[in-house]
């Protein structure tokens, strides 16, 4: 056993999973006591914070990187990850080497240790991110919620001087955040605090009244920018260049140049819209789980690979029962040859959440009206039936904890 997986193991018996509460006011007062303890890093850094249902983590990635690209050192953490827990703190867009994530957690863990909280494994890792990012004493640091916004634990981030960015907002994580648009808006407005700028674009009535009440309350401002176009990714990054060029411009640096620009765009996200080949085949790998991030994976594959050749590997996680139907609908949507799979996580932060069983994935595949339709088990042997096909593409999509199981072994033999 490597140093860097003793420690994950030891950290993992130290965290507080029999009573995680993922909303709410315990979850941000337990928070809270946590970074008091660490001497209130998130204090000490400027942020962009990112809120909304889908495109968060690729808006996160693209500020980083427009961030790097003109010169900045830059902390990102997202959630989930998708290959290692070292993706919770990134900095420069790269997770931190084995050896090094060891010494600097090794001195963290010992800390929290002495403090007497016992944080959830989403609390212990943000706040991991913000103290590090402090520590390093980094230029800029972009933070993605967890979930919702209001009681999220990464929400103890409240210096006016930060910049908040909202993505497009749906419905997603009904039974916690509210049962229409207007209540979930109002939890992912709930990261905007006393004087903070938001940047969005503009949504529907009853989100745009809720994002903007509690930008009146927070005496802030909002930046509504226009959309030019229906790439889901290129919309995120004209997103996340308005946001930078603000802050730029706020901070007194030079604003991006072409270059620059460029650079930033080319960056490739983890999991979102990847393409690789692999054996021959195009494959594309994107952990959208619910109908609305589908639905916009659908429209960019078509415009941006676009093909009649398609094999579809996908599994969706059981919190998602209550819009399998819609998702398997918008799956269809790709191809009409279906290969269903399952995923196992063994993540404290999901309680160790396992996919939806396999009839009823199954029984919506038929009612959404694939053509031919196999469950296989084993992911991997379902990635290899996929690839056997005679199809140019193989997509793959439905959960991130589908894509834990198969990416690491596609990047390391493409």
């Amino acid at each position: 056993m490597s140093k860097f997986t003793e420690l994950e193991d030891q950290i993992n018996q130290f965290l507080n999973d029999t009573d995680v509460v993922y909303h709410g006011e315990n979850m941000l007062a337990r928070m809270q006591d946590l970074v008091n303890a660490l001497g209130n890093p998130e204090k000490q850094l400027k942020i962009i914070h990112v809120a909304g249902t889908s495109g968060k983590t690729s808006t996160c990635y693209f500020a980083a990187s427009l961030l790097q690209s003109a010169g900045f050192t830059t902390g990102l953490t997202v959630s989930p990850h998708v290959d290692s827990v070292r993706e919770r703190a990134i900095i420069n867009l790269a997770p931190l080497p084995e050896d090094k994530w060891v010494a600097q957690m090794e001195e963290f863990f010992a800390i929290v240790q002495e403090t007497g909280v016992e944080p959830s494994y989403f609390e212990f890792y943000m706040a991991f991110a913000y103290w590090l990012f402090a520590k390093m004493k980094l230029d800029y640091a972009v933070i993605e919620t967890g979930l919702g916004g209001l009681w999220d634990g990464s929400n103890i981030a409240r210096g006016s001087d930060k910049i908040n960015i909202i993505t497009d907002i749906g419905y997603d994580h009904t039974e916690i955040l509210g049962e229409n648009l207007a209540a979930i808006a109002k939890e992912k407005a709930g990261i905007i605090h006393e004087g903070n700028t938001t940047f969005m674009y503009p949504q529907s009535p009853e989100i745009m009244a809720s994002i903007k009440a509690r930008t009146e309350q927070m005496h802030g401002g909002l930046h509504v920018i226009e959309n030019v176009t229906k790439n889901f990714m290129v919309r995120n990054f004209n997103l996340s260049k308005a946001t930078v060029e603000f802050l730029l411009q706020r901070d007194h640096k030079p604003p991006l140049t072409p270059m620059q620009t460029k650079q930033a765009r080319s960056i490739q996200i983890p999991a979102r819209a990847e393409q690789i080949k692999y054996q021959g085949k195009t494959i594309i790998m994107d952990g959208s789980h619910n109908p609305q991030k589908l639905q916009a994976f659908v429209k960019y594959l078509n415009q941006r690979y676009p093909s009649s050749s398609r094999t579809l590997v996908a599994t969706l996680g059981s919190n998602k029962l209550a819009t399998l139907q819609d998702s398997m609908n918008i799956l269809r949507q790709i191809s009409d040859q279906l290969i269903l799979t399952s995923f196992h996580n063994e993540s404290l932060e999901t309680h160790k959440r396992s996919s939806i069983d396999a009839d009823s994935l199954v029984s919506a595949a038929k009612t959404a009206g694939f053509t031919t339709c196999e469950y296989i088990d084993d992911p991997p042997a379902a990635l290899q039936a996929a690839i056997k096909q005679s199809t140019e593409q193989v997509i793959i999509t439905g959960s991130f904890y589908l894509l834990d199981h198969l990416r690491p072994h596609l990047l390391s033999r493409s």
